[in-house]
């Protein structure tokens, strides 16, 4: 008798438990206030600029002339550390490929990048100038940090290397 009183206490127990409203005790973000650097579904855009040459020699500073382009990243998942790009360049440098990733902070800030560029597909530039890539990648984007995408050539991944930049905003 008295077990089976007990179990019937835990059943109205569970059972109220299952009836009461759910409480937020505000310490576990949701799926959309942990989006990186967007708001739900909103993608962070930018225009690509020519970056200024960081070395004083002839070659750099024409090879970092005439580069303007777009670029779109839009989230993929609920969660935010899916993205897909949009990347669209019109260059006077001619053909070439152009390594690209999303760094922190400001143009040539010198931070590091979310992803290596070597890691994510590159730009194959036509003989015409244009070049585009639509590309899906993962990263962990803060909502309220700034961010921007940096266009490498010749391989590389240094601000040397860097020929045109975009600050994203959404």
């Amino acid at each position: 008798m008295k077990k089976s009183r007990l179990a019937a206490g835990f059943v109205l127990i569970a059972a109220l438990s299952a009836c009461a409203p759910a409480r937020n005790s505000g310490t576990t973000p949701s799926p959309v206030s942990s989006l990186g650097g967007t708001a739900f579904g909103v993608p962070l855009v930018g225009t690509l600029v020519a970056a200024p040459s960081t070395n004083t020699g002839t070659l750099t500073a024409s090879r970092a002339a005439r580069v303007d382009g777009t670029v779109r990243v839009t989230p993929t998942d609920e969660y935010g550390d899916q993205f897909s790009v949009d990347i669209n360049i019109n260059s006077q440098r001619g053909a070439e490929t152009l390594l690209w990733s999303i760094v922190e902070g400001p143009c040539l800030s010198g931070g590091m990048a979310l992803v290596p560029p070597r890691q994510l597909a590159h730009i194959d530039v036509r003989d015409s100038g244009q070049g585009r890539v639509h590309a899906e990648f993962r990263a962990a984007l803060t909502m309220g940090t700034e961010y921007h995408l940096n266009l490498y050539a010749n391989g590389g991944s240094g601000l040397e290397d860097v020929v045109a930049c975009a600050r994203l905003k959404n």
